[in-house]
């Protein structure tokens, strides 16, 4: 958990949290009235657009998207009979090549 906490690119983060702000303090400054109404109000929409991306790029990372591709795939490809273990093979493979592409 320390070394993902590590990784994090403070420039990156501290302009990812303006370019965030931005909106809802245009949007509040632009206001005729209750500007804290419309600042917080803008903010709780970001904050659960941000909430959802955030546990469906979790789920992705953590692979539950894998059975459902595979199965849309043998969908798509009627004549393919590739079991999901095998199919979870290749996928593993691919993931290595990739990763060791990225490091080496």
């Amino acid at each position: 958990m320390l070394k993902k906490i590590k990784n994090i690119n403070i420039r990156v983060l501290i302009s990812h949290l303006l370019i965030t702000l931005a909106y809802p303090a245009v949007k509040a400054y632009s206001s005729e009235s209750s500007r804290l109404l419309v600042f917080t109000d803008a903010i709780t929409i970001i904050a659960y657009i941000l909430l959802i991306g955030g546990i469906v790029y979790s789920l992705y990372l953590h692979g539950d998207f894998d059975i459902s591709s595979f199965f849309l795939r043998r969908g798509v490809k009627r004549d393919d009979k590739q079991s999901f273990d095998a199919y979870m093979a290749d996928r593993k493979e691919k993931k290595d090549i990739i990763s060791e592409e990225n490091t080496g």
